[in-house]
């Protein structure tokens, strides 16, 4: 191991055992002593961090989740997410930032069985934070969850390109829990500002494909259409699980969850659903995700036998056609993963974050600090230590 690293290692080390474990030790969780208002004053309200059930928590803080540009951080996909995925005893809550009575920060989480926290996500989340009325409140919210973990919390997808989800993070960190955080996922993205623009931007070897396809489809007959209102979708949504189930895909972990949330976010108008029928078959299918000018390509299926026609590259040129400039959209991303395909149709790649954090008051953060945390920091030590590879 490279002398260097070894001793950033032992100094990271040390650091973590004067500001984390040293304090637990010595029970450094002391209430410090309140100052009482004067008579006649009126205390201000001092900001406070509560563990509340996700439907009175969305009853509270309906408003924070309504105005987030992202439609994987609204009240109907938290609450596809909760009825169809959770495991036996787990309970889905929501962490609120409350100034009085008004609730200024939340954080869908679930509670394990064993009394620790993660993130409301599942293997359908492709993006995920904090939802906040400011960057400082979700700063606060971060700050505050000191006293709401017990033991350990895992947060994953976590988007490190939102503002407030950034400020949480660093609340996070001097909430007295030792953090780290990782590399989760790649995401393919990029800016849009019309259709021909972003067409003519495209590889040559792509646009020559749909050329070149959707003339061999059209001579035999080719369909586009997509829906958005909540009765089109309820519709065709049958049209889609079949496609879905014919198409050769892994089965779904959770098979409740997509007409859920097809059912949710069509009613929050968030959901476009697209087709491509071919001598009267559906060819393929896509859901996208449209929320205040931000998509996310979200589901893709095509069915084998029409592999020939390239029908899913086709569809996606159609939705690209039609939602951009219907939808007003001005970024979009391709969800999780780095397929070679993603490229072809976005130009930057980034990453979702996962972050755990854990208490060095319990025996439980104390196994995570020592099995999750210290490793984590540890790579990354030695990944910025290494010698660039020769050219």
């Amino acid at each position: 191991m490279n002398p260097d690293a070894t001793s950033e290692i032992n100094t990271q080390t040390s650091r973590a055992f004067r500001i984390h474990i040293r304090p637990a030790l010595s029970d450094f969780r002391k209430q410090s002593d309140t100052e009482l208002p004067s008579i006649g004053q009126t205390a201000a309200a001092e900001p406070r961090v509560a563990l509340v059930p996700l439907e009175r928590g969305l009853a509270e803080a309906g408003e924070l989740f309504a105005q987030h540009p992202s439609a994987e951080m609204s009240a109907g996909w938290f609450r596809s997410l909760a009825a169809t995925t959770l495991a036996p005893g787990e309970s889905a809550v929501l962490a609120l930032l409350f100034t009085g009575t008004v609730a200024r920060a939340g954080l869908p989480l679930v509670r394990t069985p064993a009394g620790t926290l993660r993130g409301l996500t599942a293997l359908y989340t492709t993006r995920f934070g904090v939802a906040a009325r400011t960057a400082s409140d979700a700063a606060q919210l971060g700050r505050g969850m000191g006293g709401a973990v017990a033991g350990v919390l895992r947060l994953d997808c976590w988007d490190a390109d939102c503002a407030a989800s950034n400020a949480f993070l660093e609340g996070l960190k001097s909430s007295g829990l030792a953090v780290a955080h990782y590399r989760h996922f790649a995401n393919w993205r990029q800016r849009v500002e019309d259709f021909p623009s972003y067409w003519a931007s495209r590889p040559s070897r792509l646009r020559e494909t749909v050329r070149r396809k959707n003339a061999k489809a059209q001579a035999v007959g080719l369909e586009f259409f997509c829906v958005e209102s909540p009765g089109d979708i309820a519709a065709e949504t049958p049209r889609y699980l079949r496609l879905y189930a014919d198409c050769g895909k892994v089965a779904e972990p959770d098979p409740d969850f997509l007409p859920t949330m097809m059912r949710n976010l069509g009613a929050e108008g968030s959901l476009r659903l697209g087709f491509l029928i071919v001598r009267g078959e559906t060819a393929a299918a896509q859901i996208w995700l449209v929320r205040h000018g931000r998509a996310t390509i979200f589901k893709l299926a095509h069915h084998p036998r029409f592999i020939g026609l390239s029908a899913g590259t086709l569809l996606t040129h159609r939705m690209f056609t039609h939602l951009l400039s219907r939808d007003g959209i001005t970024a979009v991303d391709f969800g999780r993963g780095n397929d070679g395909y993603k490229r072809d149709w976005l130009d930057a790649c980034g990453f979702r974050e996962g972050i755990i954090a854990c208490s060095p008051t319990s025996v439980v953060g104390l196994y995570h600090f020592a099995t999750n945390i210290l490793p984590t920091w540890a790579g990354q030590i030695l990944r910025r230590s290494r010698p660039p590879l020769p050219q």
